[in-house]
């Protein structure tokens, strides 16, 4: 008996399935409101790449500085949640340093917000005055001395 009433309901579910699906043929869908990405994909705000060896010493290293100089170039130009980037201790060279200062004069250019940005003194001083004359300086933090008693 048990299975019989298990059957006729199960019959009677499919059924009516199928007509469901025959009422709704003729309706037309709603289209729900899609979500752009860059609203729920997580922001690149701040940059530390200190002391990671990126350089220009050794031979055959200055083009992988040049890709990886590049690279840092689209994302100070277009990210507009960068606040920060952390270069410090790299000794990216003089070429490298110049795509950086191209990409900080664009985004100011574009009057997008001020990026901090932190680099070494391994560049000529025209190109390291003037990407620090671009952005503003990531401020280091300094010990206080105790006071005398």
């Amino acid at each position: 008996m048990k299975s019989t009433a298990k059957s006729n309901t199960l019959r009677s579910r499919t059924a009516s399935s199928g007509r469901s699906k025959a009422k709704s043929r003729g309706r037309k869908k709603k289209v729900k409101a899609t979500v752009t990405p860059t609203e729920i994909e997580p922001w690149l705000e701040k940059l530390h790449l200190s002391d990671n060896a990126i350089d220009t010493f050794g031979p055959g290293n200055a083009p992988g500085v040049l890709s990886f100089a590049h690279r840092i170039y689209s994302l100070i130009k277009f990210s507009t949640h960068l606040t920060e980037l952390d270069l410090s201790d790299n000794h990216i060279g003089d070429q490298a340093g110049k795509v950086l200062l191209e990409a900080l004069q664009e985004r100011r250019e574009a009057e997008m917000a001020a990026l901090k940005i932190k680099v070494t003194t391994q560049m000529s001083a025209d190109t390291f005055a003037a990407i620090l004359k671009n952005s503003k300086g990531l401020k280091s933090v300094k010990k206080r001395k105790k006071a005398k008693k």
